[in-house]
């Protein structure tokens, strides 16, 4: 196993954090702007659909 000398947190993207804060508020109803998903670039929405996938399938795993 290889030593991990900094935060893995600090190689993940500002972006992919931000994206995975926004699925959580999501999550609990609270949408992210007064427009709603519509107003929201279509590259947000595919990633937000795409967490919400993989936790999903994480969930699945995790209950078999």
């Amino acid at each position: 196993m290889m030593p991990i000398f900094r935060c893995p947190g600090r190689s993940v993207p500002r972006i992919a954090w931000e994206i995975c804060r926004d699925y959580v508020l999501l999550d609990a109803g609270i949408m992210p702007a007064p427009g709603g998903l519509l107003d929201q670039a279509a590259g947000w929405i595919q990633a937000v659909g795409f967490i919400g996938r993989e936790r999903a399938k994480y969930l699945k795993k995790s209950d078999d």
